[in-house]
């Protein structure tokens, strides 16, 4: 019929008998293509409004790589986990949300 993935969007498939005096019946097939709920739109930072002071000060705690010239791929993984969760406390604690509407609200 179609394509796997495509199988369970399927609303309507049908014979129809739309055109008359031909020997084929055209097959008529509708599918349900995305959601039509509206959702929340994400909350996004306003990163022009960022504390610098506090990311300064916050900068000092941390920490870096030991021996990073003989640092072995499991210890660089590991900072590097450490690093990003570093980066995202930072952010949450320094850069506030934007307030109202954005370019990708809904109205």
């Amino acid at each position: 019929m179609c394509t796997a993935g495509l199988t369970p969007r399927v609303a309507k498939c049908a014979v129809t008998d739309a055109f008359c005096g031909s020997d084929h019946l055209p097959i008529e097939t509708e599918f349900t293509i995305g959601s039509t709920a509206y959702k929340e739109p994400k909350l996004r930072r306003n990163f022009h409004k960022t504390n610098s002071e506090a990311v300064a000060d916050s900068a000092k705690w941390l920490r870096p790589l030991a021996v990073a010239e003989q640092a072995t791929r499991q210890q660089i993984d590991t900072y590097a986990d450490y690093l990003v969760g570093f980066i995202q406390a930072l952010i949450s604690q320094t850069v506030p949300y934007k307030q109202g509407r954005t370019q990708y609200s809904k109205p």
